[in-house]
C-alpha cells in the first residue's frame, strides 16, 4: 500500500513538472504576444513605411511584398537602421504573410519597446538584405506607441538555425535581429545571421 502511495505521489509530482515545462515553453511566449498586441496595437497606417527601397531585393520577394499589401495585419512599430538604409514596419509574429510585408517580432522574446531581449526577424532577400553591410557601432531605432528607443550594434554572428540561445532573456535592454544566411544563397539558406545591439542610455 505504501509503495502504491509513493508511486502515486511520484506520478503527481512528475505531472506538475511536465505542466510547468509546458506552461513555460508554450504559454509564456503567447502571454508575451498578447501583452505586446494589447499594449502596442495600432493601425498599420500609423506605422506605414512609404515606398521602401526594394532595389536590393529579389524579384520573388518584391512580388510577395506587393501581394501581401492586401492582408490586414496591424503594425506595432517601425525599425530604422540609417547606416544601411533599412526602414520597415514591424508586425507581431513571424508568419509568411507578416514577413512578406515587413519585419516580424518573435513572440518568444520581450515585446517591442520593452526591456530585455527583443527579437526581430525578416527575409534575407527583402527588408533585411542590407544587414550584410552593417557595422559595429551602427545605430538601430525602434518606434512604438510608447516612444522611440535607440540601440547600438555590438556584434554579429553566423549561427545554425537551432542556435536559439541568441534569443534567450537578457538582464539589460537588447535587440537581436535574425535573418537567413548566406544572403545570396540559392534555395533554402543553411545558416542564420544575427545582429546584436544594446540600448543607448
Amino acid at each position: 500500500m505504501n509503495i502504491l502511495r509513493v508511486i502515486e505521489h511520484s506520478c503527481f509530482v512528475a505531472g506538475l513538472i511536465a505542466l510547468s515545462v509546458f506552461a513555460f515553453g508554450y504559454i509564456t511566449p503567447r502571454v508575451h504576444a498578447i501583452e505586446a498586441i494589447d499594449t502596442l496595437q495600432i493601425t498599420a497606417q500609423n506605422f506605414a513605411v512609404e515606398n521602401p527601397d526594394t532595389s536590393a531585393w529579389s524579384q520573388e520577394r518584391i512580388d510577395a511584398f506587393q501581394q501581401a499589401q492586401a492582408t490586414s495585419e496591424q503594425a506595432i512599430g517601425v525599425v530604422h537602421i540609417p547606416a544601411v538604409d533599412i526602414e520597415a514596419p514591424v508586425f507581431a509574429g513571424t508568419s509568411d504573410s507578416i514577413l512578406d510585408r515587413g519585419v516580424g517580432w518573435i513572440p518568444a522574446t520581450r515585446p517591442l519597446g520593452a526591456n530585455g531581449n527583443v527579437g526581430l526577424a525578416a527575409h534575407r532577400d527583402g527588408f533585411f538584405r542590407n544587414l550584410k553591410n552593417i557595422s559595429l557601432g551602427d545605430t538601430i531605432t525602434t518606434q512604438t506607441v510608447t516612444g522611440v528607443k535607440t540601440y547600438r550594434v555590438t556584434g554579429t554572428a553566423t549561427i545554425d538555425p537551432d542556435d536559439v540561445y541568441v534569443l534567450e532573456p537578457t538582464a539589460s535592454a537588447t535587440l537581436t535581429l535574425i535573418t537567413c544566411y548566406p544572403f545570396y544563397f540559392v534555395g533554402s539558406a543553411p545558416e542564420r545571421f544575427a545582429v546584436f545591439a544594446t540600448l543607448v542610455e
